[in-house]
This record gives structure tokens, sequence and C-alpha cells, in this order.
């Protein structure tokens, strides 16, 4: 453990309960300081690049504040690949390649974003950016994970949409709660999907000197 990491914890920058959870289970000694930013994509981009310019603006934005800390900071997105012409969720973006699902407005929406979601694998992606002491960027890692709903499961999706579980989820669903039930593969890290890769995280801070 390096000496700046062994007399303050690292600072997480994010208010996510799911990824307080992820990185407490793996033993991470943190506080919190929460960026407000705006998590809007912006007009050309791809969902990695968006997906990694918004993960690297939380960063900088708590490191401003946050001098001789080691900051982390991650974002993460639900994306289908492709082109599709259908009338898309209120909670949904289109990208230069596909379409990115936010968090649904309401019910109504997460069902419509649960049935986007249901045919072809989406895939999560989450951008981590770590910055030093000094407040610059030492290292980052992009995790994609490709996630298959069940087939033929309408009424199984209206139940979940109704739950309201996945209200204040990306892509309408919770994988670690309710959700595993529209779940018939995952291919890739299952942290990821929860909203923190955590292998992938911990060899970053491990890497950085910040753990």
């Amino acid at each position: 453990m390096s000496a700046a990491s062994s007399t303050s914890p690292l600072i997480l920058a994010s208010g996510s309960p799911r990824r307080r959870e992820l990185l407490g289970a793996a033993g991470i000694r943190f506080e919190i300081d929460i960026p407000h930013i705006d998590e809007i994509l912006v007009p050309g981009e791809t969902a990695a690049e968006g997906v990694q310019r918004i993960a690297r603006e939380k960063c900088l934005a708590a490191a401003a504040r946050n001098s001789g800390r080691y900051v982390l900071a991650a974002d993460t997105i639900v994306f289908l690949p492709g082109d599709h012409d259908s009338i898309l969720p209120r909670g949904a973006t289109r990208v230069v390649d596909g379409v990115v699902y936010g968090k649904p407005v309401d019910d109504a929406d997460a069902l419509t974003m649960l049935r986007c979601l249901s045919g072809p694998a989406h895939r999560v992606l989450t951008a981590v950016v770590l910055a030093d002491p000094s407040g610059v960027v030492c290292g980052s890692t992009l995790v994609a994970t490709d996630v298959l709903f069940v087939a033929q499961k309408d009424d199984l999706i209206v139940s979940y949409a109704r739950s309201g579980e996945g209200l204040d989820k990306a892509g309408a669903y919770a994988v670690q709660g309710r959700g595993a039930a529209l779940i018939d593969r995952i291919d890739g890290s299952l942290t990821n999907v929860i909203g923190l890769p955590l292998a992938e995280t911990l060899a970053l801070l491990e890497r950085c000197g910040a753990a």
C-alpha cells in the first residue's frame, strides 16, 4: 500500500450505492464526494467516447477539490449497438453507433425500455478513471459486458417493470435484484453490470499505487 493511500482514504466520486457496496466488500477504504456535472451525451460521440468523457469529467471535478487524495470515478451506460428506427423510450438517447438507455422516467417508460433490450444482446459499458494526489489522471479502463435477456417472456418483463425496481437504474433493471430473472446470459464481468467492474478497478488502483 502506498503512503498516500495508507494515510488518506480514497475519494469515490459517486453517489451510487452499488459502487459503494462493491468497493466496501473488497476492503477498500474510501470517502464519498459526489461531483455535479452534466451527464449528457454530446452529438457526434460514440457510446464508448461518451461514457469515458463523463467518467473523466467526474474524476477531475472531484479531484479539483480533494488535493492530495486519490480520486476514483466511474460512469456506466446500457448500450444497444446498431440502427434503431422505432420510437425510443424517453430515457434513451441516440448516439453515433446505437442507442444508450438511461434511467426510465416512469413504469411505462421502463416497460418500453425493457422491451427494446429484450431482443438482441445489449452491452453494458463502464469507464473507470483514477486521478493521483496531484489531480492528474493516472489511469483508466473501459469494460464491456454483453447481456442477453430471456426470450419470449413479455409477462415477466411487464411484471418487473411494474415492480419499480428498475426506475433508478440505467436500462431499467437491476441484475443484483429481481431483475436477475430477466437474464439468460452474461458474457463478461457481472460486477460491471451492477455498476463497477471490480477486478479491473482493483487492478487500476494497484497499478497507480492507490491500493
